[in-house]
């Protein structure tokens, strides 16, 4: 049995939505919890005639404005992607919910993680500052933005753990997998083993991340603007 150690997440901060809540789109079965898709869905409908502080769905009463849906996909944009603006609400709402789940922490606090998790990279705080400037973002600003999530990410290994199990099965049965289906001879299992371990233990995460969203969803109140 392989067992995994802790593995730390990096949010990059120019799209750190994108990390926590790529793939965790949660459908609701329940009709009054999902916007209307009559001719076309609620949002994308909306969008052209919607301005900035127009409210476009709450989330226990916390307000989601489009300029938070815009703003968002300007960042995916930047990293040339593209994601529809139901899509972008849904992360969104996911975001908020695991955001009331925290306190954010103290910038001496998040500087600190920051600086530690950099370390993992290669990367000094200086350098990491460096390449902020060259895409003419604020180092301060980033901070700021990083103390919810790194208080996210804590909160997340606290109810989910950081130890994810992969059984030698498991293993065995990916690598047949790929080998089946790869028009190239793979290299030898043990050459690559390690990350079929990584990739392993990434799904088991996001699919926790997953099952945890769709509880916060079931308990939160949820409303889309008409």
């Amino acid at each position: 049995m392989k067992k995994l150690g802790k593995n730390v997440l990096l949010f990059g901060f120019i799209t750190a939505i994108s990390l926590l809540v790529a793939g965790c789109g949660v459908k609701q079965d329940d009709t009054t919890s999902t916007p209307p898709t009559d001719n076309g869905t609620l949002v994308e409908q909306e969008q052209t005639s919607m301005d900035a502080n127009t409210t476009i769905a709450t989330v226990n009463g916390e307000a989601i404005t489009m300029a938070e849906v815009s703003s968002i996909q300007q960042l995916f944009a930047q990293q040339w992607q593209q994601i529809s603006t139901d899509e972008t609400l849904e992360q969104i709402i996911n975001q908020k919910l695991l955001e009331q789940q925290v306190t954010p922490l103290s910038i001496q606090e998040t500087e600190t993680i920051l600086i530690e998790q950099l370390s993992t990279q290669n990367m000094t705080l200086d350098s990491y500052k460096e390449q902020l400037a060259m895409q003419g973002a604020s180092y301060e600003e980033e901070l700021e933005n990083a103390r919810g999530w790194f208080a996210i990410q804590a909160h997340l290994e606290s109810e989910l753990g950081t130890d994810f199990e992969v059984s030698d099965e498991e293993i065995n049965a990916f690598y047949n997998e790929y080998a089946q289906s790869s028009p190239d001879a793979l290299p030898a299992l043990e050459d690559v083993e390690a990350d079929i371990v990584t990739v392993l233990q990434q799904q088991k995460q996001q699919e926790a991340i997953q099952n945890y969203l769709v509880s916060l969803r079931a308990d939160a109140d949820i409303q889309y603007n008409q």
